[in-house]
């Protein structure tokens, strides 16, 4: 159990490592979708119930810590095909930034996250 943990802790620390600069990140890229705005007039955003923070404490950010860990092993995985494609910013942002935007920058039981962020090319 020891093992695992610890395995976890250096999976989430290398993780967050290669999330603050993503591969292939240039000086003049947008901001996070998190702070961006489509319009003028300032967001307005109610307060979730607070069920729904507990599942997202309890339920879903676990499941983004293992799909955190998942994206990085399919990344190492797939990198040398990516790397013949020239492909690794597809790779590292849909298996590496995401999985870590959902889980770590996400605002605490905004469930529709993924709905809202530019997901574009």
């Amino acid at each position: 159990m020891k093992k695992v943990l610890s395995l976890l802790v250096a999976g989430t620390l290398i993780l967050a490592l290669i999330a603050v600069q993503p591969c292939g990140a240039q000086e003049n890229a947008p901001p996070s979708p998190v702070y961006r705005q489509t319009d003028s007039t300032p967001a307005v955003h109610s307060d979730p119930p607070g069920e729904l923070i507990i599942a997202d404490v309890l339920i879903m950010r676990p499941i983004g810590i293992v799909a955190c860990v998942v994206g990085l092993v399919g990344a190492a995985v797939a990198w040398p095909f990516a790397a013949m494609t020239n492909s690794c910013d597809r790779v590292c942002k849909q298996l590496i930034t995401v999985p870590y935007q959902y889980t770590f920058e996400r605002p605490l039981g905004q469930m529709d996250y993924g709905d809202t962020a530019d997901r574009s090319f």
